[in-house]
Parts: structure tokens; sequence; C-alpha cells
């Protein structure tokens, strides 16, 4: 069986009718939804943060970055968050300075007292 050459394009075309142009925009997120706040977000901007969905509870926040992101450390007082270790079986241990205020995750890092300590936030 042979297909018409004319049968093909236009199930060609038809099908190209069918891909979105350009990005899609998101919805707009309600008020309120998931502690969703129009007023934080705006704030989060200014602050040059990211204002997402986080965490297990999916509750919005803004993780704002630190001046000190990712200089290396080796004690808790020596970032403006927590010194955090990458490789605590490595001699001498040294760590990054977090990079933003976003405490989710699992990660190791230097307590106050200088022990490493693992712990997982969610």
């Amino acid at each position: 069986m042979r297909i018409a050459p004319l049968t093909m394009l236009s199930a060609a075309l038809l099908m190209s009718s069918c891909v979105a142009s350009g990005d899609p925009q998101p919805e707009p997120v309600p008020e309120g939804e998931h502690g969703y706040s129009s007023a934080d977000a705006a704030s989060c901007v200014v602050k040059n943060g990211s204002y997402q969905r986080r965490g297990m509870a999916g509750q919005y926040s803004c993780a704002v970055p630190y001046a000190d992101a990712g200089k290396t450390c080796s004690a808790a007082s020596d970032c403006e968050g927590q010194c955090r270790v990458a490789d605590s079986s490595a001699k001498p241990v040294t760590g990054q300075c977090q990079a933003t205020t976003d405490p989710f995750g699992c990660y190791e890092y230097f307590s106050d007292s200088g022990e490493v300590v693992g712990i997982c936030v969610d």
C-alpha cells in the first residue's frame, strides 16, 4: 500500500501545529497556597534570593545567598551560615561555607564545639 504524498504532507502539517511555541508561562500561585505570599516573594527577590517550595512539606521559603558562600572553612565561626564538610574522612577536615540560607538536605557541618555533625533536614 502506498501513501499519497499529499496525505503525508497533511499529516506533517497537523503534527507541527501541536508543538508549543516558546516557553510556557507558569501558572500564578494563589495567595496562601503552600505558604505562598506575594509580599514575601517580592521581598526575597530584593534580597537576591530564591523563593520556591522547599522541604518535604513543600512550603514556600526564601533562600538568600551568603556573602562568603563557597569559602574554605575549618570551624563554624568561619562562616555566616554553616561550615559544611564534603568529606569528613579527609585529613585535615575542611569544608566550604554554606551557599544559601536554605537548610534542607543531608550534609555534615562543623558544630560550635568543633565536632563534625551529620544531619538531614526536611
